[in-house]
């Protein structure tokens, strides 16, 4: 049951490293935990420049107006 999990995850990290769309994940501090390589395409920015960071650092000079905050707070989709 292990190996059949390990191999869904891989999958599953394979689709999200080749999805044309961006992903990126944040964590509860809404710190970038992991971001796709779709995000270089969309900002010029690559997954190390962006991981370990805080959402609100790209506010104002990347994503414009951030829905993140209001989707944090509201804890449903806007």
């Amino acid at each position: 049951m292990a190996d059949k999990h390990n191999l869904e995850r891989k999958q599953l990290f394979e689709i999200l490293e080749h999805i044309y769309n961006e992903v990126y994940v944040l964590d509860r501090h809404m710190t970038i935990i992991y971001v796709n390589p779709a995000c270089y395409r969309n900002y010029g920015l690559t997954p190390s420049e962006m991981i370990g960071k805080n959402h609100n650092s790209f506010t104002g000079n990347v994503w414009f107006p951030s829905i993140i905050p209001h989707v944090y707070a509201a804890k449903q989709r806007m």
